[in-house]
């Protein structure tokens, strides 16, 4: 029988739930305590409820040690899907199992009549080991890894995925999302099930966990992820969340409004702005007029909104803009205007901006040259003066030389006579 597991990795819980566990528990406290004798169906069951209803904030230390004895008994017990979720549990409390379950396929053990689980530590002190099951430790080779920390498995997870897509067409979103967060576990890589997974968690009413998901899918960093999460604020299975800031912030979605500074000429233009967006994927969430008659066509953004609203003037083609930035409670996160060029000459501020730096970096770069140049000339002029003083001087010193050779000095009206 598939498990129909309401969620699993629940870090940030389904919604405030100090008061749903004592509603919802039922007799798991009393499973947790006798959780050497229960079975793994009972287990299993209380599992669920726990991840579903318990929040760990209102959870005490005592209370997370006995469930911590209980998950890891099915993490140990249990098939994969039951080690997945007790797994998932235990790291939302904070624990890792202090057995690393064997990830080969069980063994008969024809003494006890049962599977034999190969663990790398004995039992716990004082702890029995579950009826029809033989503990042996982990011989020789390397520890067994961890879930989550296999090599990817592309295959298994494209089957979970496919099983997960036929459990999601029959609104089954509970089993859809355990197929998905399975096919993300065989497979980190794989993008398209955390994105699925975000969606159910949407439908269970858990917007923390479809975060969380669409987290992870972030981190995962490829093209594929990167297309998913653009898909995302046009998706309307989020539609519920795309107001709220941490969606996004992982997202990148914009909530646009656009107004009309012209009047009826504008009422068109302003309505094709609005299909335009909506095809790209920005959520516009309110088309208008504006309260002023306006000369320029600007847009307007909140800070950390810069990069949407460049793409939003690509996108509508809007030429050169004024942007500016929110600096009064809005709503809205890029505000875009449409206004009347006409008789002006408008030109974007930042690019404005960049020309003028361009303009400073260029009269910079021409003056550093010309004093380079009056610098080079100056050099090769003190080095023509210091070339034409050691001709003086070699001059000089070739003279004297000549008159110590001759006496007369070369004057022959002061040359010695000869004798007669």
């Amino acid at each position: 029988m598939r498990l129909i597991i309401a969620s699993l990795l629940l870090w940030g819980g389904l919604s405030p739930a100090q008061d749903r566990w004592p509603q919802h528990k039922g007799d798991c406290e009393d499973v947790f305590q006798g959780w050497r004798v229960q079975s793994l169906e009972s287990l299993r069951g209380c599992l669920m409820r726990w991840e579903m209803y318990r929040d760990m904030a209102a959870t005490t230390s005592s209370q997370k040690k006995v469930a911590r004895e209980a998950f890891e008994k099915l993490y140990a017990e249990g098939d994969e899907r039951d080690a997945f979720i007790a797994l998932s549990a235990l790291k939302r409390m904070g624990f890792r199992p202090r057995k690393l379950r064997d990830e080969a396929a069980p063994e008969v053990d024809s003494r006890a009549g049962g599977p034999t689980v190969r663990l790398t530590e004995a039992p716990r002190e004082g702890g029995l080991a579950p009826k029809g099951m033989h503990f042996e430790p982990e011989g020789g080779g390397a520890e067994p890894p961890m879930m989550g920390e296999r090599a990817p498995d592309r295959a298994a997870a494209e089957r979970a995925f496919t099983n997960g897509n036929e459990h999601y067409r029959g609104n089954r979103y509970g089993e859809a999302l355990s197929e998905y967060l399975l096919s993300a576990d065989s497979d980190p890589t794989y993008a398209k099930p955390l994105y699925m997974a975000a969606r159910c968690a949407v439908k269970l009413r858990a917007p923390k966990d479809a975060i969380h998901y669409l987290l992870q899918m972030r981190d995962i960093d490829s093209e594929e992820a990167r297309q998913l999460l653009t898909k995302a604020g046009s998706d309307p299975a989020f539609s519920a969340m795309a107001r709220s800031g941490a969606f996004k912030d992982v997202t990148g979605t914009a909530i646009v409004q656009i107004l009309n500074g012209v009047g009826e000429r504008g009422l068109k233009i302003v309505k094709d702005y609005e299909k335009a967006l909506s095809r790209a994927g920005f959520s516009v969430a309110k088309v208008g007029n504006d309260r002023y008659h306006r000369t320029a066509k600007i847009i307007y953004t909140k800070p950390g909104f810069e990069r949407q609203g460049e793409e939003i003037r690509r996108q509508l083609q809007m030429g050169l803009v004024h942007k500016k930035p929110i600096e009064w409670p809005s709503r809205y996160d890029v505000i875009v205007v449409y206004g009347d060029n006409k008789g002006k000459d408008w030109v974007d501020d930042e690019a404005e901006k960049n020309g003028q730096q361009n303009k400073e970096k260029e009269e910079a770069e021409k003056k550093a040259k010309e004093k380079k140049a009056q610098e080079d000339m100056a050099k090769k002029a003190k080095m023509r003066e210091q070339v034409e003083m050691m001709k003086m001087l070699q001059d000089m010193n070739a003279g004297e030389a000549a008159k110590q050779a001759d006496p007369t000095g070369g004057d022959p009206i002061n040359a010695v006579p000869l004798p007669p």
